[in-house]
């Protein structure tokens, strides 16, 4: 847990923002690589679901 708040949000904040720019990288792997529609859209939260489970 954080004590100081500001410091919370900005980590917070970085950590959202690397997870986006991540899951457009993981799209646009998909799309390359043939997936369309649903499956295109929810490798990139398969992927970091994968990553959080390993993590927790």
């Amino acid at each position: 847990m954080c004590s100081i708040w500001p410091a919370c949000l900005v980590t917070a904040g970085a950590v959202i923002e690397i997870a986006a720019v991540a899951a457009v990288a993981s799209y646009e792997l998909a799309r390359a690589h043939g997936a369309a529609g649903w499956s295109a859209r929810l490798l990139p939260l398969t992927v970091d679901g994968l990553i959080y489970a390993s993590c927790s």
